[in-house]
């Protein structure tokens, strides 16, 4: 077939913030003879993309087309003959026509070029839709839960952001290969969506202490495999009121109006910040308003001192931090420690004498070289479409984006939002059903 000298594609002129990114012609990808050329129908949008987005990930050349994962159908097949009598790729059973997945960078564009190794056959219970939200993160649990750590029948587990598109899928396998799962989520409907898949135990870390609660739940042991692909802020800083009026201070969920102001400097340090740093983000209008007696005289009447005299000061983000550090006090002697992801930004290096402690295993493995051979890569591929068709995983999609640029934007920004409200997958609609 005649291939197109340009396609519509998500694609970056350059690194930066979400407003780099946007749907625009590019020209069509260096088409190779072992190459499947595919009509995609959608795309799975992952935190990888954003990675790639902000330049975390280096990029050869631009512009550069995102995205690492899509479904479509087979419009060509490789001309390389000894492609075509290779044994591994006769095992795919490849037709023109067929459903497949993708895993491989610049995918998110209406016509794609693939090398066939990194093309996975979808089985016909399986639709087009599944396939897109289930392939790079469905990938990555299947080889996370067999080859970074082998989960096992007594085993327990702490999956971090249990709610996620891949956390539900941890979740699910490792409840599958008989484990105790434990997660940590953000919010209550979060957490009941990760009980319904597998969860065991769900910790709001916008409410509980994660370290003090894993480890009631382990007994104090800890747990045998963390994962958590969040990086290098484990949870995001939370709101809370400060109250710097009262008896004494205090930090509590909702401010209160008391009798007396008191010195914000215990509260400030309650809160990480510097007291005239505390001074500033609670602004300068809530400090001194009105004569010291008229206040008085307002809180002995028992009348509540409105804003324009002493007033409490507003919301401020108590630094309720859990960094990646954390993960070795959930683990247990001879555990494991499996940094998943970046969501945050890169882990700072560790010292290997930290391991030292519980004699603990840490990895930062990568999907990618678990399935690097094609052996490998036919291997995960069955095994992963084997659970989706036998109901072993369940793939919640979140929400379908348009093949818009505001589309993208709009995904990117879902992804990313801390403590946002995202429940599973998020895939773009690029040229499946409405």
């Amino acid at each position: 077939m005649s291939l197109p000298e340009t396609v519509e594609a998500f694609a970056i002129d350059k690194t930066g913030d979400i407003d780099v990114l946007q749907k625009k012609k590019v020209p069509f990808p260096a088409h190779g003879p072992g190459n499947i050329v595919i009509q995609v129908a959608y795309g799975g949008v992952n935190f990888i993309d954003t990675y790639y987005r902000k330049g975390l990930y280096p990029i050869k050349s631009f512009p550069q087309i995102l995205g690492m994962e899509a479904s479509g159908t087979i419009v060509s097949l490789p001309t390389d003959s000894a492609v075509l009598e290779d044994e591994e790729f006769k095992k795919r059973g490849f037709k023109v026509g067929s459903k497949v997945a993708v895993n491989f960078l610049g995918v998110h564009a209406e016509l794609i070029s693939v090398p066939w190794e990194k093309v996975f056959p979808v089985p016909d219970d399986v639709s087009l839709l599944t396939a897109a939200a289930a392939t790079l993160q469905g990938l990555t649990a299947v080889t996370f839960l067999e080859e970074a750590y082998k989960v096992r029948p007594g085993d327990t587990v702490l999956i971090h952001t249990v709610a996620g598109g891949l956390g539900l899928l941890l979740a699910q396998l490792a409840k599958h290969a008989g484990a105790t799962v434990i997660g940590t989520t953000s919010t209550p409907e979060k957490a009941a969506v990760a009980r319904a898949h597998g969860a065991d135990h769900v910790i709001l870390y916008t409410q509980e202490n994660v370290v003090d609660r894993v480890l009631e739940l382990t007994g104090g042991e800890g747990v045998h495999v963390v994962y958590d692909g969040v990086g290098k802020d484990t949870y995001p800083l939370r709101r809370r009121r400060c109250a710097v009026w009262g008896p004494a201070p205090s930090c509590a969920d909702a401010s209160f109006t008391g009798s007396r102001r008191v010195d914000a400097s215990p509260v400030s340090a309650a809160c990480g910040l510097r007291t005239d740093a505390f001074y500033r983000e609670c602004g300068a209008r809530s400090r001194i308003a009105s004569p010291a007696s008229r206040v008085r005289e307002r809180a002995a009447a028992g009348t509540p001192i409105r804003h324009g005299a002493y007033h409490p000061y507003p919301a401020l983000p108590v630094r309720v931090h859990h960094s990646f550090l954390d993960n070795f006090k959930l683990a247990r002697r001879k555990g494991t420690i499996v940094s998943v992801g970046n969501a945050s930004g890169a882990v700072e290096p560790i010292a290997p004498l930290k391991l030292v402690e519980k004699n603990l295993a840490l990895l930062r493995p990568t999907m990618a070289n678990y399935i690097y051979t094609p052996e490998e890569a036919r291997y995960y591929g069955e095994k992963l479409f084997g659970y989706i068709s036998s109901g072993v995983l369940k793939i919640n999609i979140h929400k379908q984006y348009p093949f818009t640029t505001e589309g993208a934007r709009e995904a990117h920004r879902d992804l990313t939002t801390k403590g946002g409200s995202t429940v599973g997958k998020l895939v773009y609609n690029i040229g499946g059903q409405s």
